[in-house]
Formats: C-alpha cells, sequence, structure tokens
C-alpha cells in the first residue's frame, strides 16, 4: 500500500479493482480503502478496464497535499531523529557516518519507483530541516544557484551548503557526487556565505535507494 501511495504521489496512476457496493464490514480490508477513496473524492479514475478494474490518480493539488501531510506525519518520528543525526554528522564533518544514516532512512522511507530529482530536493530539505537554521533551496549564490543551504540563525555559526546530483543507475553515483561537488567549486557558492558563517559543503548523489556523499574541502574552494 505505501509503494501506491508513493506512485500517487509521484503523480503516476495506480491499477485497482473497485468494489461496487460497500459495507461497514468493508472497512477492515486493505483492498476496500481505494473504493472509498474513489467514492469520497480523494481517488480519480481515468480508465475503466474489465471486471471493475480502474486506473486511478489523485484528482488535484489540494488533495495531493492531503496525501502529503499524512504521509509526512506517519514518517514524522523517523525524520525527527534520524534527521537530527544526519545533520549533526554533516555539522561534525563525520561523512560516513551520514552515508548510513541516509542509506538507511532511504530503505525505510522510500520505494523503488521515486525517480524524480526533485523528490530528493524535498526529501532531503524535509530531512534537514530544525529550528535553529533557515533553510533555503534553490538560492543564487557565487556564479549559480546552489540546491540547498541552511544558514545559522545565529551569527558565526556553521552553515552548510548541499549541491545534490541523481542518477538512475546505482554504479553512477560515485560519479555523480563528484560532478555535484565539481559544481560547488566551479560555481563559487561557497564565497557568497564568507561574512560570520563557516561554511561546510557537501555533495550528494541519489540514485533509487542508495545515496553516497563527499564534502568539498576548503583547499579546493
Amino acid at each position: 500500500m505505501k509503494d501506491d501511495f508513493e506512485q500517487l504521489m509521484q503523480g503516476n496512476s495506480i491499477k485497482k479493482r473497485i468494489k461496487e457496493n460497500l459495507t461497514c464490514q468493508d472497512m477492515d480490508d486493505r483492498e476496500s480503502i481505494y473504493s472509498f477513496l474513489l467514492y469520497t473524492g480523494y481517488l480519480k479514475a481515468v480508465q475503466v478496464s474489465e471486471n471493475q478494474t480502474f486506473l486511478l490518480t489523485i484528482p488535484n493539488k489540494e488533495v495531493k497535499q492531503v496525501y502529503e501531510d499524512c504521509f509526512y506525519d506517519c514518517f514524522k518520528p523517523l525524520y525527527k531523529k534520524t534527521g537530527e543525526e544526519f545533520f549533526q554528522a554533516l555539522l561534525e564533518e563525520n561523512v560516513m557516518k551520514a552515508i548510513e544514516l541516509l542509506n538507511n532512512i532511504l530503505i525505510e522511507s522510500m520505494s523503488y519507483y521515486d525517480a524524480k530529482e526533485s523528490f530528493y530536493h524535498g526529501f532531503l530539505a524535509g530531512l534537514l530541516h530544525n529550528d535553529r537554521y533557515e533553510l533555503q533551496p534553490n538560492h543564487e549564490a557565487g556564479r549559480g544557484r546552489f540546491d540547498l543551504a541552511l544558514i545559522p540563525r545565529l551569527p558565526f555559526g556553521t552553515g552548510i551548503i548541499i549541491e545534490c546530483k541523481y542518477s538512475r543507475k546505482e554504479s553512477d553515483r560515485f560519479t555523480m557526487c563528484d560532478s555535484a561537488c565539481a559544481q560547488i567549486v566551479s560555481k563559487e557558492y561557497v564565497k557568497a556565505f564568507t561574512k560570520g558563517y563557516n561554511m561546510l559543503a557537501y555533495g550528494i548523489a541519489f540514485a533509487k535507494k542508495k545515496a553516497y556523499i563527499k564534502e568539498v574541502h576548503h583547499d579546493l574552494e
């Protein structure tokens, strides 16, 4: 069921058999949930096949937001604990621990069907969100736009710049990570934050349920 709803939130459709007549007893049947969601307007049928088999999709942006809120609430405890540990590992420049934590949460919270780069950007932003830092996605800096930055709300703190890359092949995530790091250097993202902050920079590459992280060292910037 989790994979089905992830597919829906990615803008894809799912094929399900719909019950024509529902009873109270059907509430205990997991497969009946799609029938309830269709009849209450939370799913839309875009195609009907034989044997009451429907191709279903989310009807509009407002309903999609409801699904996203529900999923975020389900994974919030996992995000909060692991997100704090992941963020701390980045601040401490403990790359190996950060890689381990990120891969663990990808395995626990994603399906293999999540294949859009924008999904990983949102996933990472949600994972790193905290009250002590301002989250800046897709901002101009240096000679381009970085994917994500976390700027401390108090002066003289340590901030983080992240450039993300995505590959369909898991074996390519290492070279894609190198590409992300090279972009941080060539676009001079870190130099835009030299006043009052100690900035760390990381390239992160995603491929399905796997990720790789590499730090951009100051002597390369």
